[in-house]
């Protein structure tokens, strides 16, 4: 289980999911691309609440 969390500037803007989404595609791909044994999270969030 890996968990990524982005806390971003209450200013701040990804830009269109697309965005968010290669965010996503880059960091399974460094970690070695998918693997059914492997859980994935990554979230974006203006709140730190939510990263913990």
């Amino acid at each position: 289980m890996i968990e990524f969390h982005f806390i971003l500037a209450p200013d701040d803007s990804l830009g269109p999911v697309r965005v968010a989404d290669a965010i996503r595609s880059d960091i399974s791909q460094a970690l070695g691309g998918p693997d059914e044994h492997r859980w994935l999270t990554v979230s974006f969030t203006g709140d730190p609440q939510w990263a913990d």
